[in-house]
């Protein structure tokens, strides 16, 4: 906190404050660790995101590290296989949406805190990032395509072959190189 400038002083103890606050109303314990208590702080004083998300539900932070999902890194298997395991049991399409996107908020809050820290590089990050998109793409297509299948039955070429749904990735996505601003 110290190598702040005042502005983002003023900012980060208003953030920790209901950090803390929102922390203890959940009755989640703060990291004890001191090298992530400092790396949360200068990644608070840098991402209104990360305090937001870690404020709204500090169980999110407390699972990371609990997880060691914040200290470590992801291979893309490890997205495929954590929302693969999330989306088991999903049943319907609001379903569907909510673990996607508790999912999806808990991943970019990891990476973009391992960013901020300093834990990861331009290339891990925009890799994660990439990995995490392709991940909920594939797993929610292939859900969507199971459902519709059902439904209407598969859908079937003119010589009566199967036919999957299929997503282009173009530009950034097609070339890994998705960034936070990448929507």
């Amino acid at each position: 906190m110290t190598n702040l400038p005042d502005i983002l002083v003023q900012d980060l103890e208003r953030k920790w404050a209901e950090f803390k606050h929102s922390s203890a109303t959940d009755k989640i314990d703060l990291p004890k660790d001191r090298q992530i208590l400092k790396a949360l702080q200068r990644v608070f004083a840098f991402s209104d995101f990360v305090a937001k998300s870690c404020t709204r539900s500090p169980a999110l932070l407390s699972d990371l590290i609990r997880s060691g999902d914040l200290q470590g890194r992801y291979s893309k298997n490890d997205y495929d296989q954590k929302l693969k395991k999330a989306l088991v049991d999903v049943k319907d399409e609001a379903a569907l949406i909510h673990i996607l996107r508790t999912y999806r908020r808990r991943e970019m809050t990891r990476i973009a805190f391992r960013d901020l820290a300093g834990w990861n590089n331009l290339s891990e990050t925009v890799t994660d990032l990439s990995g995490l998109a392709d991940a909920c793409l594939e797993h929610a297509t292939a859900v969507l395509y199971g459902w519709l299948s059902q439904k209407l039955g598969a859908p079937t070429a003119e010589d009566g072959s199967c036919q999957q749904l299929i997503i282009l990735g173009l530009g950034k996505l097609g070339a890994r190189e998705l960034n936070f601003s990448s929507d």
